[in-house]
């Protein structure tokens, strides 16, 4: 699903 890649993306971004 693009939805758990957009989280994956979105986490990895708030992480940062």
């Amino acid at each position: 699903m693009q939805m758990v890649k957009l989280r994956s993306t979105f986490q990895a971004k708030m992480e940062l």
